[in-house]
């Protein structure tokens, strides 16, 4: 990696201004949090739609700002996956936005890039701590657009020849299949387990008081306590569970990174 001195701006070798383009790194696996979960990002040939390139429909936008044609910068004209990161060939506009993009880019003052997609499908990481969020990877998804963006979600994306970060290393983890459907089926359930096993602590709690009144055997601690922890552990996995639904339903939206 090479050290700048201060003041100094990386400039991106690949920059070609006859052909008024530049290659980056539209994106990589890094993690993401969102607002209860982390999100990953397959990039994986059979992850990644990128057929609307072909149709030069992926364009180089203003920080995500879709709803105006002065804000398109330019185009992604071909995309490709080298060493698990999505990289992207950026043909600039012809617009005075477009110029002025290419300027910043091509002087070091804009360096970062983000991504707009949509997901259609993904798959938990089983936690492994309570107190972690979620990790969720995104298995199949389609590039809608990519911005230059001030700050990114992912720091590795930036134009190349800017040493990417590197924070997760290489680590083996368990997977569950994630779909709608699953998850329906998986909070009903919980659900009825949950109503099951509050019945039977209640029933418990009733037969404690019986017992002290010498109306019934009196049931042990231990068996107290294990309904009691069923009780908890259920109500824990219909949360983990509504946000698994709650992930799936955004889903359709296009996300961005």
């Amino acid at each position: 990696m090479t050290r700048l001195a201060p003041g100094q701006l990386a400039r991106p070798s690949t920059y070609d201004p006859q052909t008024r383009s530049v290659t980056a790194v539209m994106a990589t696996t890094f993690p993401v949090p969102r607002r209860d979960f982390v999100e990953i990002l397959a990039i994986r040939p059979e992850s990644v739609d990128l057929s609307r390139i072909a149709q030069r429909a992926v364009k180089l936008l203003n920080s995500h700002q879709a709803g105006d044609i002065a804000n398109v910068l330019g185009s992604v004209t071909e995309a490709w996956i080298e060493g698990g990161e999505l990289f992207g060939r950026i043909v600039f506009a012809e617009s005075d936005a477009g110029r002025i993009a290419e300027r910043d880019v091509a002087a070091g003052l804009l360096t970062s890039l983000s991504v707009g997609y949509s997901i259609h499908s993904a798959r938990l990481l089983q936690k492994r701590d309570e107190d972690e969020l979620d990790r969720y990877e995104v298995t199949r998804w389609t590039l809608l657009e990519v911005s230059l963006v001030a700050v990114p979600a992912d720091p590795s994306a930036a134009f190349r020849s800017m040493p990417p970060v590197r924070t997760l290393g290489g680590r083996s983890a368990a997977f569950v299949p994630l779909t709608r459907e699953a998850v329906d089926v998986e909070l009903v359930d919980l659900r009825l387990a949950l109503l099951a096993a509050e019945e039977r602590a209640d029933a418990l709690d009733e037969a404690w008081f019986d017992g002290r009144n010498g109306r019934a055997p009196q049931p042990t601690p231990e068996e107290m306590d294990t309904a009691e922890a069923r009780v908890d552990g259920l109500k824990k996995a219909i949360a983990r569970a509504e946000k698994r639904a709650a992930f799936l339903r955004a889903a359709p939206a296009p996300s961005r990174r």
